[in-house]
């Protein structure tokens, strides 16, 4: 055995150098991998943040016009509020969701509205809303929620 050695010792030690050179390759490549991924997803997350500033900046002159849409009359008082805004990466643009109250003393009764807007195209993407009371306000709040988290993917 040890005459093995002695007589490959130069061919051992090109064989050592090669499996070390590999494997400090592959380490090289993995780490190259990892760092690109990471730049990637840093850029993809600057951009959404940059794009969700971009949304917020609307938040003034948006909670004006809902106010500006209200109404209060005799019978009649109709409130606006917006609930939320946010950048919808699969829609590729910012959208908002608003609430209205609407009553009516004269019947007692008040209906709720909600929705969901395309702030930058102006189009309503959804609506759901009716009398209110406490099972149809829930029913109606509920599906508004589940809208909201799917137009946020």
């Amino acid at each position: 055995m040890r005459s093995f050695f002695k007589e490959n010792w130069f061919k051992l030690s090109i064989v050592a150098v090669l499996i070390l050179g590999l494997v400090f390759g592959i380490s090289t490549y993995l780490d190259f991998q990892q760092k690109s991924e990471m730049t990637e997803s840093n850029v993809l997350t600057e951009r959404q943040f940059e794009k969700k500033q971009e949304c917020e900046s609307h938040r003034p002159g948006l909670e004006s016009e809902l106010k500006d849409k209200g109404y209060m009359g005799q019978n009649i008082s109709v409130f606006n509020y917006l609930d939320e805004i946010w950048f919808s990466p699969s829609l590729n643009t910012c959208l908002y969701s608003s609430k209205q109250l609407i009553s009516d003393s004269k019947k007692n009764m008040s209906t709720i509205e909600f929705s969901i807007h395309d702030l930058l195209a102006n189009r309503k993407l959804y609506y759901s809303g009716g009398v209110l009371n406490e099972e149809s306000g829930t029913i109606a709040e509920s599906e508004f929620k589940a809208e909201k988290a799917r137009l946020r993917e």
